[in-house]
């Protein structure tokens, strides 16, 4: 699906555990997950620690956005 939007030309990231699937698929903005079953935080931290885990990767997201790629690359 990710390929698919950026043939289309809407800029997208991969957030994704196995990161060398995700770069063998052709994604180019791929950033690493903390799980498969709960890719945006560890579950078994606090609600405090979960809250600013996913802003953290919503951070590296958004650097991800706004960085000028040409061919994949992990954040």
């Amino acid at each position: 699906m990710v390929v698919e939007l950026e043939k289309a030309g809407i800029t997208s990231v991969h957030v994704a555990n196995m990161t060398p699937v995700s770069a063998s698929l052709g994604c180019n903005r791929i950033v690493k997950s903390y799980g498969i079953p709960f890719p945006y935080c560890d579950p078994t931290m606090p609600e405090e620690i979960r809250n600013e885990q996913r802003y953290e990767l919503f951070k590296k997201v958004l650097s991800a956005l706004s960085t000028d790629v040409k061919e994949s690359t992990i954040f």
